[in-house]
């Protein structure tokens, strides 16, 4: 499915399935925090035309997640919209581990204590590459 979630007067347009919803919108009430800027809508797209989304159903596990994203997710609105612009799930480099690529759980960097050590002790030659989105934010 198709969305547009107004942050302000900024539109975002993003692509999910009905399934994952909470997820994204849970990302977006926190981008709209760091942007300072209040959460005014949430379309999706039918044929050719745009509906509001009643995503009153799903707020306990918005909630639920939003609160975890605080806790994780980047508030810096630059490192956001890098990752935005490198995978098409905002959440993707949270959803696997940095150092080895194993899933995560609750959107860690790492799936393990020791991978974290190694993505924070800087002691590792990065999977993805010198060109990595988050090793840019991580190593100073």
């Amino acid at each position: 499915m198709e969305f547009i979630i107004t942050i302000g007067r900024r539109d975002h347009r993003f692509s999910t399935t009905e399934q994952n919803i909470a997820e994204r919108i849970a990302y977006y009430q926190l981008k709209a925090k760091v942007m300072k800027s209040p959460m005014t809508g949430l379309r999706y797209k039918v044929g050719e035309a745009w509906i509001p989304f009643n995503y009153t159903p799903f707020i306990d596990e918005i909630n639920k997640i939003h609160m975890r994203l605080m806790d994780i997710v980047s508030k810096n609105l630059d490192e956001l919209e890098d990752m935005e612009k490198a995978n098409e799930d905002p959440l993707a480099f949270h959803k696997e581990c940095h150092n080895c690529g194993r899933p995560t759980q609750f959107y860690n960097d790492a799936c393990h204590r020791h991978c974290d050590d190694l993505v924070w002790e800087n002691s590792y030659e990065c999977r993805r590459g010198e060109n990595c989105v988050q090793c840019k934010y991580i190593i100073k």
